[in-house]
């Protein structure tokens, strides 16, 4: 039995406040993964106790269970209406994206953005790392810079990028795109980084992946997977969008930081 059921089951002993926790999770399936015990409690405004109240009344020991299980649950992508019917397989496909991008909208925050912007601009040199399929992602960030006056380098090739990595300084920053963060070479350079005292951000699909103790700041992006199992659907356009995203962040403070010299 899955962490939704759990809750519907359970639903008919709910108290009005238990109802407004049932609907956040719900509604809010992605933000729910990302968020730990005080931040939940302070989206719903209730109190941490509050919170842990309700998971063990759904049949949970506490808080860290359930938020085990249901970031289990929806990576497995058992949240996906499987029972929807749809006209084609086109229109399936469509709808998981659009699916996507309202995980995306719940789980990024504007803060995480402009976050990332300034250690950008601080830094003296940006490094982005990514192999195979996150390797176009790292390549493509670093195309678009160009857009914005900005400079920095992308690193895809295997044997380089722990190398790359190890040579850096604390002044400098390192973004990493990776979906699961279990690829050796990444998780070796991400190491690496840390243990140069560079500061890191690690752009996953996976917010519990092996890399993420050794970033400085994640951005947790959505996945198809979260949505459905179905298919084997590419998490690249995810990327992509969240790249055009943060270049307009990026492309905005520049141009507030030019002015303040011109003046």
């Amino acid at each position: 039995m899955n962490p939704l059921q759990k809750m519907q089951i359970a639903s008919g002993t709910f108290t009005k406040t238990d109802q407004k926790k049932y609907q956040f999770i719900k509604e809010n399936p992605a933000e729910t993964v990302h968020l730990n015990i005080q931040d939940i409690a302070s989206k719903i405004n209730v109190s941490k106790s509050a919170i842990l109240r309700f998971t063990q009344r759904i049949g949970y020991d506490g808080f860290a269970e359930f938020k085990f299980d249901f970031n289990r649950f929806i990576h497995s992508g058992q949240n996906h209406e499987r029972n929807q019917v749809y006209p084609s397989k086109l229109e399936e496909i469509i709808d998981i994206y659009e699916k996507g991008l309202i995980l995306m909208r719940q789980s990024l925050h504007e803060q995480e953005i402009k976050a990332m912007v300034s250690q950008m601009i601080k830094a003296n040199k940006v490094k982005i790392f990514g192999v195979n399929s996150t390797g176009l992602a790292a390549t493509q960030l670093r195309n678009r810079f160009h857009k914005v006056d900005f400079d920095g380098e992308a690193i895809t090739d295997q044997v380089l990028i722990p190398e790359i990595a190890a040579q850096g300084h604390e002044k400098d920053l390192h973004i990493y795109f990776s979906t699961k963060g279990s690829q050796i070479s990444m998780l070796t350079a991400i190491e690496n980084s840390a243990k140069s005292h560079v500061p890191t951000i690690l752009i996953t699909m996976d917010a519990h992946c092996k890399m993420a103790k050794y970033a400085t700041q994640i951005i947790l992006l959505p996945s198809p997977q979260m949505i459905t199992s179905d298919y084997f659907l590419g998490e690249q356009p995810f990327n992509f969008i969240f790249i055009e995203i943060l270049l307009s962040y990026l492309g905005e403070e520049l141009k507030k930081e030019d002015e303040k010299r011109t003046d």
